[in-house]
This record gives C-alpha cells, sequence and structure tokens, in this order.
C-alpha cells in the first residue's frame, strides 16, 4: 500500500497546452515591456514585428499576442517561458530572441534597470553568452 501512494504522488500529468516556442517567445517581449510599468504602443508594435521575425503568420499576431499578455501576467518567473528552449531550439534562433528582447527595451528610447536585468537572466538561462548579450544590445542601440 506504501508503495503505492508513492506512486501516486510521483504521477504527472503530461501537460497538453504547452506553449510553443514562439508563444512563450512573445510571452517574454510582453513581459519585457511591462517590466518597466508602462506597456507603449511603440513596444507593442515592436513585439508584432518581432512574432512576424519568429515565423508567426500575420493572421495569428493578435491572438498569440492576447494569449502572450495573459501568460505573462499569470507567470511567477521568465523560467517558465525558457524551460526547454535551450534544449530544443538552436542556439542561433535563441540570439535572435535575446535581440528581439533589446529592440523592445530599446522602443521607448529608454533602458530602465529591470529591463536589463530580465535580458540578463533570459540569457543565462537560455545558455546564450555574456558576449552575444552585448554584442546584439549594440547592434540595436546602434541601429545596425
Amino acid at each position: 500500500m506504501l508503495k503505492r501512494l508513492f506512486d501516486w504522488a510521483s504521477y504527472k500529468e503530461p501537460e497538453a497546452s504547452a506553449p510553443s516556442a514562439e508563444q512563450s517567445a512573445v510571452a517574454l517581449l510582453y513581459m519585457l515591456a511591462k517590466s518597466d510599468q508602462e506597456v507603449d504602443n511603440v513596444e507593442i508594435d515592436t513585439i508584432r514585428s518581432a512574432a512576424l521575425s519568429l515565423g508567426l503568420a500575420p493572421d495569428e499576431i493578435d491572438l498569440t499576442l492576447t494569449e502572450a499578455e495573459q501568460m505573462a501576467d499569470q507567470a511567477t518567473s521568465v523560467y517558465e517561458f525558457t524551460q526547454g528552449m535551450s534544449e530544443y531550439m538552436p542556439y542561433e534562433w535563441r540570439v535572435k530572441l535575446i535581440e528581439l528582447l533589446w529592440q523592445v527595451a530599446y522602443a521607448d528610447e529608454r533602458i530602465d534597470k529591470y529591463e536589463e536585468h530580465l535580458i540578463r537572466r533570459v540569457c543565462d538561462l537560455l545558455y546564450v553568452s555574456h558576449s552575444e548579450f552585448i554584442k546584439r544590445r549594440n547592434i540595436v542601440r546602434d541601429g545596425n
């Protein structure tokens, strides 16, 4: 009987509705936009452009953004969105996500300390090197 109790306690339901990498990325972008307590229209437009560059179809973007807002509002940490990305997404895709995060951060023409901290945390969780963190920041900042 004790064995059955432990078997039951360790059982986990598979997640049927786990977000895709693109949905998670858009949620991270939205989380970044709201990290300074203000989400500007220019940031939302930048997130829409980023969603296109991540491969989302134009007709999917508004629904994905709405879902991303809900996911970001309910999230307890960025780990929820980065979990598994480092294993399943190619390094180049993860670096591109870091660059997109910098684009959203610079969209309102000011970098908040919370925005930079969040990008740094995502870099760590996605195993993106510090040199890429700096390189992508400079590319976006300098407009290259």
